[in-house]
C-alpha cells in the first residue's frame, strides 16, 4: 500500500518539476530576446550564431517558419530534449493516476481501512488519503500547466525570433544596397577619369599626328610663296625686254605700271 502512496507521490512531483523546468528555460530565452547581443541561453546563443554564419556567407532561408519550427525541436536542457522532457511530464502526470487507481483497488480488494504516516506516525483512513492526495497533486499539475502555458511561451519564442530574423535581413538588404550603390558610384568616377585620360591622350596623339603636317604646309606654302616671286621676277623681266624693243609697251617700264603689272600677274598666279 505504502509503494502506491509514494509512487504517486513522487510521479506527481516528478510531472510538476518537469514542467517547472521547461517553463524557465523558456522564461530564459525570452528574456534574453529582449537584450540581443548579450545572450545568457545556450540554445539561443548557438541559434544565433548559427543565423549570422547563414547572413556572412549569403544563404537564403526560403521557409523561415519551417526553419524555426525544426530548431525549436532540437532544443534542450542540459543533455535532454524539450520535447522528451514534456512527453515525460505527461507520462509521469498519468502514471501518478494510475498509481492511485492502484492503490484505491488495492485498499478495496484487502480491505485496509487505516494507514500510517512515517513522519507523524499517525494513522488515518487509507481510502481517503490515497485519494485526496492523488487528486490534488493532479489538480496542482493541471493548475500549474494552465497557468504556466509553455505552448504559448513557445509560440512567442518563435514569433520573436522570427521578428528578429526579419529585421537582421532588412539591415543586411539595406546595407547590400548601400554597398552596391557606392560600387556603382566608383565604378562610374573611374570610368568618367578613364573617359578624360583616354580623350587627353587622343588629343596629345592627334596633335603630335598635326604637327609634322602643319609643319609640311607651312614649308609648303612658304615654297610656293618662293616660286611665286620667282615667277613674278621672270614675266617682269620678259615684261621690260619686250617694252625696251618694242615701242608700244614702253609705258610698261614707269614705277605705277610696273606695280600694276606686279599685281596683276600675282593674282593670276594665285
Amino acid at each position: 500500500m505504502r509503494l502506491f502512496y509514494y509512487g504517486t507521490w513522487l510521479t506527481g512531483l516528478l510531472s510538476l518539476v518537469s514542467i517547472l523546468t521547461v517553463y524557465g528555460s523558456n522564461r530564459s530565452i525570452l528574456r534574453d530576446l529582449k537584450r540581443i547581443p548579450v545572450v545568457k541561453n545556450k540554445w539561443l546563443q548557438n541559434y544565433l550564431q548559427e543565423y549570422q554564419e547563414h547572413l556572412k556567407n549569403s544563404t537564403v532561408i526560403h521557409n523561415p517558419a519551417v526553419y524555426m519550427t525544426r530548431r525549436m525541436r532540437g532544443r534542450k536542457i542540459g543533455r535532454i530534449p524539450v520535447r522528451k522532457m514534456k512527453v515525460f511530464s505527461w507520462m509521469t502526470f498519468v502514471l501518478s493516476f494510475l498509481c492511485m487507481g492502484a492503490g484505491v483497488w488495492k485498499i478495496q480488494r484487502t480491505g485496509m481501512e487505516m494507514i500510517r504516516i512515517v513522519p507523524s506516525r499517525r494513522e488515518v483512513p487509507a481510502l481517503a488519503f490515497l485519494a485526496v492526495t492523488g487528486i490534488g497533486l493532479g489538480i496542482v499539475n493541471l493548475l500549474f500547466r494552465v497557468l504556466l502555458s509553455t505552448g504559448y511561451q513557445e509560440e512567442m519564442i518563435e514569433t520573436n525570433i522570427l521578428d528578429y530574423m526579419e529585421n537582421r535581413n532588412r539591415e543586411v538588404l539595406k546595407t547590400n544596397v548601400k554597398q552596391n550603390v557606392r560600387e556603382f558610384s566608383a565604378r562610374q568616377q573611374a570610368a568618367r577619369k578613364m573617359s578624360r585620360r583616354a580623350k587627353n591622350r587622343a588629343k596629345v596623339k592627334e596633335q603630335k599626328i598635326q604637327e609634322p603636317s602643319v609643319s609640311w604646309q607651312k614649308e609648303e606654302r612658304a615654297g610656293n610663296n618662293g616660286n611665286q616671286e620667282q615667277q613674278v621676277k621672270a614675266v617682269e623681266a620678259r615684261i621690260r625686254e619686250t617694252a625696251a624693243t618694242d615701242d608700244r609697251y614702253r609705258h610698261f617700264l614707269d614705277e605705277e605700271e610696273e606695280k600694276i603689272v606686279k599685281d596683276v600677274i600675282q593674282e593670276f598666279l594665285k
